[in-house]
């Protein structure tokens, strides 16, 4: 026998491969297995379904919500204003009423006969005697002036087309006097009122107020002109 044949039959022979065990097996198996797509759970009552998020869109969006805020903000101050003027213009209303109601009855054709009710005063204009009651109750005026020598050329008080509404014997006598010239200035039309002095100052009709510089300041009455 060769010597070659002798280490031969010395080698080791290599044992017949054993059979996996089942868990590597399944180990082996899961570890290649293809993937699949994770499945998605979504809170029941939400859908995450939805289109991409558009920026514009939503700018949009609040650009309108901007607008109806605005327009609401605007119709809710124009009723403001409106119920305002509604109720200025109610007062007016009632003004000019109480007024025409006092004036009620005035002839172009007066004569010097007619007189103030209320404060006794003789020989003025049916204008000037309507005026001295309505002005004069309105304001509390207790004294009031009338038909008279007048203190300068031009003077209506002989005419009895003048007034004296004499303000130092009542209470805040200036507020007072300033609210009723101020009163005969704005409804001037209605009164036919030619002048108005007070407080150093004359109201012209189309002139307004400037200095007056006559002998009297007109510090303690108002003094209305009328043109008949």
């Amino acid at each position: 026998m060769a010597i070659t044949d002798d280490l031969a039959a010395l080698a080791p022979v290599a044992a017949p491969p054993t059979e996996q065990s089942s868990w590597v097996k399944d180990l082996i198996a899961q570890r290649y297995q293809p993937k699949t797509e994770r499945l998605k759970r979504s809170p029941v009552g939400f859908d995450f379904e939805r289109e991409p998020f558009d920026p514009s869109s939503y700018y949009r969006a609040l650009g309108l919500y901007k607008d109806i805020s605005r327009a609401a903000t605007n119709v809710t101050r124009q009723e403001s204003a409106n119920r305002a003027e509604k109720e200025r213009q109610s007062a007016y209303d009632q003004s000019q009423a109480d007024m025409m109601n006092a004036m009620g009855g005035v002839s172009a054709n007066f004569t010097y006969s007619g007189g103030s009710r209320k404060y006794g005063i003789k020989g003025i204009s049916p204008t000037a005697s309507k005026a001295a009651d309505y002005f004069g109750s309105k304001y509390g005026i207790k004294t009031i002036g009338g038909r008279g020598p007048g203190s300068v050329p031009g003077s209506d008080h002989p005419k009895g087309r003048a007034l004296d509404f004499m303000i130092n014997n009542t209470s805040n006598g200036k507020s007072r006097g300033t609210a009723l010239a101020n009163d005969v200035i704005k409804n001037y039309k209605a009164w036919n009122v030619k002048y108005v002095i007070w407080n150093r100052y004359i109201w012209q009709p189309g002139r307004g107020w400037h200095k007056y510089n006559g002998p009297s300041p007109h510090t303690d009455h108002v003094h209305v002109s009328f043109n008949k």
